[in-house]
């Protein structure tokens, strides 16, 4: 195996457990590159692990658990913590969730870039569990239907809870303006609106956003 194919994590990580040797890691590597295929489903096709092998390695490489999403909470407020579109593009879903946090299960090793762009998305903090990937697909098209919509539609999403910061600035006087402004500009809508277009503007290597005011 070429010398650069011992950089992918994951095999990386199979290897220390013991859950693969190097002449299987070989074989691996060089389907991966034939195919193209990810690490993880050639590992699996090629049943050199079991996925709850592979799902508990990759939890004892985050620190985390295995979990049962059959039992995951499906609360309102838990599905809300993540846009539809967001959990489709990383294939992840909510199992926990608060004001300030967020319990993803994923069924792959993600990222820190992942990670961040993630919380960035979210601005909440980001902790992570495992489940098998037949049950977060089927988890993915329940909760949140087909994967039709897109980042666009997260924006779109966003224009009712930022209509009353919009009615708020008509009601702005006197001395306070510039106090009553920043305390709308934080709130929470507000702060993912941008988060949003600014995710959209990296992953579209966008050179200038540019904000402007509408008047009536």
């Amino acid at each position: 195996m070429a010398e650069h194919d011992y950089n992918d994590p994951l095999l990386q990580q199979l290897l220390e457990d013991g859950l693969l040797n190097q002449h299987q890691a070989e074989e691996v590597a060089d389907e991966h590159e034939r195919t193209g295929k990810p690490i993880r489903e050639t590992l699996i096709d090629m049943d050199m692990i079991k996925e709850q092998d592979l799902l508990q390695s990759i939890a004892s490489h985050y620190g985390t658990t295995v979990v049962d999403l059959n039992r995951a909470d499906t609360s309102p407020s838990v599905l809300k913590s993540i846009p539809g579109s967001v959990a489709r593009m990383y294939n992840v879903v909510p199992v926990e969730a608060d004001g300030q946090s967020v319990v993803l299960a994923t069924y792959d090793l993600l990222s820190p870039q992942v990670m961040d762009e993630l919380a960035f998305v979210l601005t909440r903090d980001i902790s992570l569990v495992l489940a098998p990937e037949e049950q977060i697909r089927a988890f993915l098209t329940q909760q949140y239907g087909d994967s039709s919509d897109s980042v666009n539609e997260m924006l779109s999403a966003l224009e009712s809870e930022l209509e009353h910061v919009g009615e708020a600035t008509i009601k702005v006087g006197g001395a306070d303006v510039g106090a009553e402004l920043e305390d709308m500009a934080n709130q929470a809508p507000v702060i993912r609106f941008v988060n949003l277009v600014l995710f959209q503007a990296v992953r579209d290597r966008a050179s200038d956003i540019h904000f402007g005011t509408i008047r009536a």
